[in-house]
């Protein structure tokens, strides 16, 4: 088996999954529920993985080729809102100071911090998503 692609969550690695189904070839998740039982890891452990059989890879990888506007959107992040591509990832915006509270107390008493989790913040219309 041969890793094709490696998605954030479960539902854009299911949508690849599909594309690859509808084209007849078999294709597998793995990782798939790691973010619910371990939010609080490193984005490389908590990625889930798409793979396919090694015959196959070839085929998958033209398939699931970013086009050339998702390949434009994949170059940076754009704010969705504005269009902007002047964005950060991190504990900005109006919720900053909760999510660092949660993450001290959760330090303090020694257990998980939960689903707090940094997000992407546009510098230009100042909004988190």
């Amino acid at each position: 088996m041969k890793i094709v692609g490696v998605y954030p969550d479960s539902f854009e690695a299911s949508l690849a999954k599909g594309r690859l189904e509808d084209a007849g070839i078999e294709a597998c998740l793995t990782n798939e529920y790691v973010n619910d039982v371990m939010p609080w890891g490193t984005p490389q452990d908590r990625w889930v993985r798409l793979a396919v059989a090694d015959e196959n890879y070839e085929a998958a990888m033209t398939l699931l080729a970013p086009s050339s506007e998702e390949g434009l959107a994949a170059k940076g992040k754009v704010c969705p809102h504005c269009g902007s591509e002047h964005v950060s990832l991190g504990l900005k915006g109006r919720r900053r100071w909760a999510k660092v509270f949660w993450l001290a107390l959760a330090t303090l008493t020694m257990s998980p911090p939960g689903k707090v989790r940094p997000n992407y913040y546009c510098e230009d219309c100042r909004r988190e998503f």
